[in-house]
């Protein structure tokens, strides 16, 4: 259990309602090791000398600290691989054991969301609250996140008519003070995916966190875009990895 407030939160935590849009982006792979620094993680790479960056935007529509939306950017990284591996496992989640997500940062709307997100798993968070819409259509969802009015970034990415039930495992890589620890991420849910590169589509604003993408040189158009709905989520105990 840990206190916040006047709750107190089990761990591991459970989300029983929620929803997200992710998408991935070619980057360059130089200035992805530029940013994670420690050589023990080795980003994804594809052709081009490019690696890649993920954007999800979640809907927590129920959660122990109740309703909130999340924006979540992340790296696809192995931990003490010693070559780098393709694209493949996005696809197949736990082809290498050693494969995760780097977290660059999450944003959330609410004080309550961050502050358990960083108490509980050492998530790196940005400061203030943002604002995070969210519309569906026939053809496209899009996430659109802004702070203050001023635009972070939208994300629109094709609506799959393509849906299936799926269980998924994730791992999060967090780095802080030195210390690289992982997070065991399960959920299942109604899943779509698309693959190309109409299957989404990002524009940035001038936002600090908009400039930590364009300072990765992220191409607008996304390799894969998933949709994730009426999901279980369920997040692990964090676990030391050692030093970075």
């Amino acid at each position: 259990h840990v206190p916040l407030g006047d709750k107190s939160i089990d761990i591991p935590v459970v989300y029983p309602d929620t929803s997200a849009v992710m998408a991935f982006f070619p980057i360059a792979i130089a200035k992805a090791h530029e940013y994670i620094k420690t050589k023990r993680f080795k980003p994804v790479s594809i052709l081009g000398g490019k690696s890649l960056a993920g954007i999800t935007v979640f809907d927590y529509r129920d959660s122990p600290v109740g309703p909130y939306r999340e924006m979540a950017l992340s790296i696809p990284v192995t931990l003490d691989s010693i070559i780098s591996i393709p694209f493949l496992p996005l696809f197949f989640d736990s082809f290498f054991n050693t494969f995760g997500f780097y977290t660059i940062l999450l944003a959330m709307n609410t004080d309550i969301a961050r502050e358990h997100s960083e108490r509980i798993f050492g998530y790196p968070t940005f400061s203030r609250n943002i604002e995070i819409n969210i519309t569906s259509g026939n053809t496209h969802i899009t996430a659109e996140t802004e702070e203050n009015g001023e635009k972070i970034l939208s994300l629109r990415i094709k609506n799959s008519t393509h849906v299936k039930t799926e269980k998924k495992k994730y791992i999060t890589y967090i780095v802080k003070n030195d210390i690289i620890t992982s997070v065991e991420m399960r959920a299942a849910a109604f899943a779509g995916h698309s693959r190309g590169k109409n299957c989404a589509e990002l524009t940035l604003g001038d936002h600090e966190i908009a400039l930590i993408l364009k300072s990765l040189s992220i191409d607008p158009y996304a390799l894969q875009s998933s949709y994730y709905s009426d999901a279980i989520e369920i997040l692990g105990v964090p676990q030391n990895r050692g030093s970075a």
